[in-house]
C-alpha cells in the first residue's frame, strides 16, 4: 500500500475507527509504530511511548525478555559488542542524539557453552560520550575505571552518602540526628560465623610514590566477644600491597590505642624503639604569637595544663614564660610525684645531659640543688671553683626602706612555728647598709634580739646599737674560775677602764676569811720595783714588779713562816 503517495511499496495497518496509523513497514524493512518514517528496524513513537514484552506462560516464572543478539556467528574476542540500549533525544524533532547507553560486551573469547560478559553504563556531557560505570564478568563494579579490581572500585573520584530522612527501614538507624535526618552509612560486613573474630575493612589504595609503588591503608572494624560495639582499626600496608599492620585502634569501651591493640586507658600510646616515643602538640601560627597546650580536666572543671607560648606572646604572670606547668582552676594545687618507692624527682635546665640536672628530690625527701646525692633535707652545692666566693642561698625583701628585714626561722619542736623559734635575720640600716641579727625566744614570748652585727662591723650583745667592736649590755664571765685569760702575750689590752679604778678581784665584796698578813716588811723588802718597756706594743716606760720574782719571794716567805696553804697570787 503506497500510503505516502510517493510511489513506494509500503505496508501499513490503519485504524479506520480511530483514523490513525498503527504500524508502518518501509521498503527497507524498518517497522514503525506511531511513525511513518522509522529510522531503525523497530521504532515506537508516541506520547509516553512504551515497549512492553510480556511472558504469558502459566507455568514459567521467567518474565518478559528482550534479546539483543550479535549478528556475527561467534564471539571470539574480548570486548566484542553483544548489544546496547540507547537513550536518545531530539533537538529539532527530526534528528536523534544519544544521551546515555547501556551496553554489553564480551569479557573473553566464547566457546561452546562458555561465555562471559561485561555491562557498561555510558553518559554524555557537552557532546562527549564516555563510559561511567562497568560491571565486569566477575561481578566487580567499577566507577571511573574499566578494570575494577574489587567488588566496588571508584577511580579518580569521591563517594558521597546521604542518609536522608529517618525511617524504620534505614540501616543502623541509631545514626539519626535531632532534626529527623540521619547520617549516610556505608555498611561493610565480614562473613564470619557468630562468636569468631571478623574484620570488615575499607581499603584506600591507589596512592603511588616516586617508585610507582601502590601504597594502601585500611579502615575497618574487628568483632569483639560480645555486645554490639566492635573495635575500630586503622592500618597501613607494610612490605607489600596486601600486608598490613595496625596503627590505631578505638576499642569497644572507647579507649584509643596507637601502637597497641589493647589500649588500657582513654589514650594509650605504645611503641618499641631505641629513640624516644614522643607525643607532640604543635601550634604552627607564625603571624601572631600563640600557645600550644596539653590539658587534663575533670568533671568539676578543674584542670591542669602544660603549655608553651610563642616569643612575644602578650601575657603576664606565668603565661609570659615560654614553658609552664599550670594548675589553673583547683584549690588543691599541683602535685608532682614519682610514685615508685625508690624513684626520685629530677629537674633539668639548659639541656637533658646529666650535667644539666639542677635539682633533685630523693625518695627520702632530701632536696639537692647542685648535687645529685643530698645528705640533708636541703643540700646546696655550688659549682664555683675552690678558693672563690659563692652565693649558695640569697634571701631578699622587696622593700627598699630602712627597717625592711628578711629572716630565717628555726623551730626545734613540733609546736606552732613562732612558739619556740629562733631567727637569723638581716635588716636594712639606712639606704645602703644592713645589720645581721640573732634572735632567740624565752618561754611565753616571741623571739627577741640577742646579738647584732651592724653595718660597720660592731658587735652588740644585749644592745641593738653597738658603738664599739664589742659592746655588751650585761656581765661577761668565763665558764670556769681561774682558768681562762683575758688577752694573751703580744695581744694585751692597752687601758682597762673601771668605775672604781680597781680590779674587781681586789674588791672586799669578793673575799672571805680576811686577816692581817704575817709576811710583814721583810717580805715587802724582798720585792724588786722595776721600770720596763713591753717587747710588743707601745714604747712607753712602765713601773711595777716582775711576776716571776714576786711568785718566788712569796714562796720563800711561806716556807720561812712554815705555811703550807696554796697561794696563787697577790691581789
Amino acid at each position: 500500500v503506497d500510503y505516502t503517495g510517493a510511489g513506494l511499496n509500503n505496508f501499513s495497518l490503519f485504524d479506520n475507527a480511530a483514523g490513525a496509523m498503527r504500524m508502518f513497514i518501509t521498503p527497507t524493512g524498518n517497522v514503525g509504530f506511531g511513525t511513518l518514517t522509522p529510522e531503525a528496524p523497530l521504532e515506537v513513537a508516541g506520547v509516553g511511548a512504551l515497549l512492553r514484552v510480556r511472558d504469558t506462560s502459566s507455568t514459567g516464572l521467567v518474565g518478559g525478555q528482550l534479546a539483543l543478539t550479535q549478528a556475527r556467528g561467534s564471539v571470539t574476542n574480548d570486548n566484542d559488542p553483544l548489544g546496547a540500549i540507547l537513550f536518545q533525544g531530539s533537538s529539532t524533532g527530526t534528528d536523534a542524539y544519544t544521551g546515555s547507553a547501556i551496553k554489553s560486551s564480551a569479557g573473553c573469547g566464547w566457546g561452546g557453552s562458555y561465555s562471559c560478559s561485561n555491562m557498561v553504563f555510558m553518559t554524555s556531557v557537552s557532546g562527549g560520550f564516555a563510559e561511567r560505570m562497568r560491571i565486569d564478568k566477575t561481578g566487580n563494579v567499577g566507577i571511573g575505571t574499566t578494570t575494577p579490581g574489587t567488588k566496588f572500585h571508584v577511580e579518580a573520584g569521591d563517594i558521597y552518602v546521604n542518609g536522608g530522612a529517618y525511617t524504620s527501614n534505614n540501616f543502623n538507624n541509631t545514626a539519626y540526628t535531632s532534626s529527623g535526618t540521619r547520617a549516610g552509612v556505608i555498611g561493610v560486613s565480614a562473613a564470619n560465623s557468630a562468636g569468631t573474630d571478623g574484620r570488615a575493612t575499607f581499603l584506600a589504595a591507589g596512592a603511588r610514590n616516586t617508585a610507582n609503588t601502590t601504597q594502601t591503608s585500611y579502615f575497618g572494624s574487628v568483632s569483639t566477644a560480645s555486645g554490639f560495639s566492635p573495635d575500630t582499626v586503622i592500618g597501613q600496608a607494610t612490605t607489600s600491597a596486601t600486608g598490613y599492620v595496625e596503627r590505631m585502634r578505638i576499642a569497644s569501651n572507647g579507649n584509643i590505642g596507637i601502637g597497641t591493640a589493647a589500649p588500657s586507658t582513654a589514650f594509650h600510646i605504645q611503641k618499641q624503639e631505641t629513640a624516644a616515643t614522643t607525643l607532640l602538640v604543635e601550634n604552627t601560627e607564625t603571624t601572631n604569637p600563640a600557645r600550644a597546650i596539653v590539658q587534663a580536666k575533670n568533671s568539676q572543671g578543674e584542670n591542669v595544663s602544660m603549655q608553651i607560648t610563642g616569643i612575644g606572646y602578650a601575657a603576664s604572670g606565668m603565661y609570659a614564660d615560654r614553658m609552664s606547668l599550670l594548675s589553673a582552676t583547683t584549690q588543691n594545687g599541683l602535685t608532682i610525684a614519682a610514685s615508685d618507692a625508690n624513684g626520685p624527682v629530677r629537674f633539668y635546665a639548659g639541656g637533658s645531659a646529666t650535667a644539666n640536672q639542677r635539682m633533685i628530690i630523693t625518695n627520702g625527701g632530701n632536696v639537692g640543688i647542685g648535687t645529685a646525692a643530698p645528705d640533708a633535707l636541703l643540700h646546696v652545692k655550688t659549682p664555683t671553683a675552690a678558693g672563690s666566693k659563692a652565693v649558695a642561698l640569697a634571701l631578699q625583701n622587696a622593700g627598699n626602706a630602712s627597717g625592711s628585714e628578711v629572716t630565717i626561722d628555726f623551730n626545734p619542736t613540733n609546736f606552732a612555728f613562732q612558739g619556740r623559734s629562733s631567727q637569723i635575720g638581716a635588716t636594712a640600716d639606712g639606704a645602703n647598709g644592713s645589720s645581721l641579727i640573732f634572735r632567740t625566744n624565752s618561754p611565753g614570748a616571741s623571739a627577741a634580739d640577742r646579738m647584732r652585727i651592724d653595718q660597720y662591723g660592731n658587735v652588740g650583745i644585749g644592745t641593738t646599737a653597738p658603738a664599739y667592736k664589742l659592746q655588751v649590755a650585761g656581765i661577761i664571765a668565763p665558764t670556769a674560775d681561774g682558768t681562762y685569760d683575758l688577752g694573751a702575750t703580744g695581744f694585751r689590752f692597752n687601758t682597762l677602764y673601771a668605775v672604781n679604778g680597781t680590779v674587781n678581784t681586789s674588791d672586799v665584796r669578793q673575799k672571805r676569811l680576811i686577816e692581817n698578813s704575817d709576811l710583814g716588811l721583810d717580805f715587802v723588802n724582798t720585792l724588786r720595783p722595776v721600770s720596763y718597756k713591753w717587747k710588743v706594743g707601745d714604747n712607753e716606760i712602765h713601773y711595777g714588779v716582775i711576776a716571776q720574782e714576786t711568785e718566788a719571794a712569796l714562796k720563800a716567805a711561806k716556807e720561812k713562816a712554815g705555811k703550807s696553804e696554796t697561794t696563787t697570787a697577790i691581789v
